[in-house]
């Protein structure tokens, strides 16, 4: 029997791969209509560190399922299942091809397989298990997951907070471990047949030094762009660097002097951040040689990841 299932396209592969530009020159030249699959550019202000696409590059082809959120709130793989479906379903309905570009692979995963019937999120227990997290560290998240599921703290890596807290969580809400959760999940037919890209350049380093340019672009205020989050000044004959007061709110927000940091995927420059404003949040800058230095950490933890 012929597949008469509507077409779709997902467009995957590693930061930096070049995936935002192919993404939107399928847009002009086919008509394709875009849908984000990126778990950092849901959020509302989070532009350094997640590649979102500029305002420019937006108006050439929007891409649905950005800046969907507020950064305090959370947003799961099913929440994405969820919206990602509703627009496929209007944008083949109108006769287009949906395309899902982003690099989040746990949500092409899910939306392709589904998710099980799981517990939605609970702020009660998360307050609990980050102040099991500050206590004991990832590493106490992980004796702890493997003690009530085994089977998920065999298959999450020990360094994986978000994924750690979200079995713990599953196991506390539920009183069931989220492995036994999923092996009662039910197969199903995806609605779409997919065309399937991903783009990986074959020099592993020339990603790499995409990604540091990237980095440094979007740290630093190029040319005096708001986008950058310091700019670079001369105090006493030495190089500073300042917060750029322009910057939107992103990953560090500041209220009355405190910094509040939303609980979004960000590894890599979100520990940068931490560190850059751990006591440095009086305005008396920070100087651009310990910053480079926390910038080339962040690329080398990014590009292990890719």
């Amino acid at each position: 029997m012929a597949d008469t299932r509507p077409w779709a396209i997902f467009l995957m592969g590693p930061t930096a791969a070049g995936k935002t530009d192919a993404a939107i020159a399928l847009h002009e030249q086919l008509g394709h209509e875009l849908i984000s699959v990126d778990s950092a550019m849901v959020y509302r202000g989070m532009d350094v560190g997640s590649a979102k696409p500029s305002a420019e590059e937006l108006a050439r082809a929007p891409h649905r399922l950005i800046d969907i959120r507020d950064p305090a709130d959370p947003y799961s793989a099913a929440d994405f299942r969820e919206d990602a479906l509703q627009e496929m379903r209007q944008i083949s309905a109108a006769g287009k091809v949906p395309l899902l570009v982003g690099g989040t692979m746990l949500y092409f995963k899910r939306l392709v397989e589904g998710v099980a019937n799981l517990p939605s999120a609970d702020a009660a227990i998360r307050e609990q298990l980050e102040v099991k997290r500050q206590a004991e560290g990832l590493a106490g998240l992980h004796r702890a997951l493997a003690e009530v599921d085994p089977t998920s703290a065999a298959r999450i890596h020990p360094n994986d907070p978000q994924r750690l807290m979200r079995a713990l969580e599953v196991f506390y809400a539920s009183g069931r471990p989220m492995s036994e959760l999923w092996a009662e999940q039910q197969p199903e037919t995806f609605p779409w047949r997919v065309l399937s890209i991903a783009l990986a350049p074959n020099d592993r380093k020339i990603l790499h030094q995409r990604i540091a340019q990237r980095t440094h672009h979007h740290f630093y205020i190029p040319n005096g762009h708001d986008r950058g989050l310091f700019g670079r000044e001369s105090v006493g004959g030495f190089a500073r660097l300042r917060p750029n007061p322009r910057a939107p709110a992103l990953l560090v927000q500041f209220n009355g002097g405190r910094r509040q940091t939303p609980r979004v995927p960000m590894s890599g420059y979100a520990a940068m951040l931490r560190l850059m404003f751990h006591h440095r949040h009086d305005g008396r800058g920070l100087s651009v040689a310990f910053c480079d230095l926390l910038i080339r950490l962040a690329d080398y933890i990014i590009a292990r990841k890719n």
